[in-house]
């Protein structure tokens, strides 16, 4: 069901976005120097990863952000790689994805599309109601840059495997060659249905990057499918694909004394990396206030029948930055602050 479900999904979602490059898989092997203020741990390879753990990881109190102080030149960004990889490549990903973060948070153009049916039928006797919403996104984004702009501050490597890193992002360019290029791709898809007293949820979350510098050229491919409770990741790193399960990740971030009511609250058993990247995504949506570019609306009422379609759509230009991250419950609460024009 979910696969058939699946290739529906995306043949819309290829349809919408056929303006975005094209993406192309490259093996790269990078020789790297990292900074680390972790031991390195021997990588544990399946089927351990199957197995739910007795008990969560604490994350370090710089992942929240709390204690960063960042000028008007400065960007501070994390990137988190997928568990279970071995030292290089893990530390590879997770600098390509700070980097991809950064051009998100930069500037990115957001293309949204809601979409809300609802029928009602008060014969008496009838449970004919049913209700349908369905939300597209496209978000785009491109940051050309020098090496030397990022810095690393902090890094860390979860038990799973999974890499951490904190980078300053200095904006001014006036020393520098910007000789390095990437290119960021989010596609998500979300529908809901209610027919009578059932329910079901749908998610196709579609992330991607292309790198290129005078010596490299790299892409990658992150996926989540979702239906309901059931879902599955698909990762490919430089020509590799891990797929790991679900209801496995569990951390822990010094407990604040009060989490704030954000609508956003990603929980964390996919993993930091898809809880980071779909909140800040979803998150873009806070800002379409006053941004609405179409608003359709149609209503049919045929004695005890009646129909609506509303549909809104919006266009968005976002720059700004995460200023901080809150851990509770398993359940990750991004705070997103954007610039002003």
């Amino acid at each position: 069901m979910i696969f058939k479900f699946r290739i529906v999904l995306f043949i819309i979602i290829s349809i919408l976005s056929v303006t975005s490059c094209a993406v192309h898989n490259y093996s790269v092997k990078t020789e790297i120097n990292p900074v680390d203020t972790t031991a390195v741990k021997p990588v544990v390879e399946p089927p351990h990863y199957l197995v739910r753990p007795s008990s969560s990881f604490d994350l370090p109190k710089w992942l929240d952000l709390s204690e960063i102080t960042s000028n008007k030149n400065e960007l501070f960004v994390i990137g988190i790689s997928d568990p279970h990889l071995d030292y290089q490549t893990a530390y590879n990903q997770a600098l390509m994805r700070t980097k991809s973060m950064t051009s998100l948070l930069v500037s990115s153009q957001i293309r949204d599309c809601k979409e809300v049916f609802s029928k009602t039928d008060d014969q008496p006797h009838q449970e004919g109601n049913a209700a349908k919403f369905t939300r597209f996104q496209i978000i785009k984004s491109q940051l050309r840059f020098n090496e030397s702009q990022f810095q690393l501050i902090d890094s860390t490597t979860t038990k799973y495997g999974e890499k951490v890193l904190l980078m300053k992002f200095t904006y001014d360019t006036s020393n520098y060659d910007l000789n390095q290029n990437i290119e960021t791709s989010i596609g998500v898809m979300l529908s809901e249905y209610k027919l009578r007293n059932k329910y079901q949820e749908n998610e196709v979350f579609d992330y991607s990057y292309q790198y290129s510098s005078p010596t490299i050229n790299e892409s990658a491919i992150y996926k989540l499918y979702k239906v309901d409770e059931t879902s599955e990741i698909i990762s490919t790193v430089n020509g590799d694909t891990l797929t790991f399960k679900t209801d496995y990740f569990k951390y822990l971030l010094h407990e604040p004394s009060q989490v704030p009511e954000y609508p956003v609250k990603t929980k964390l058993y996919y993993g930091l990396w898809k809880a980071v990247l779909e909140s800040v995504a979803t998150q873009f949506s806070n800002y379409y206030v006053d941004q609405a570019i179409a608003n359709q609306s149609v209503n049919d009422t045929f004695g005890y029948l009646s129909q609506s379609i509303d549909k809104q759509t919006h266009n968005l230009i976002f720059s700004g930055k995460i200023i901080h991250i809150f851990i509770s419950e398993n359940e990750l609460t991004l705070q997103l602050e954007k610039e002003n024009p």
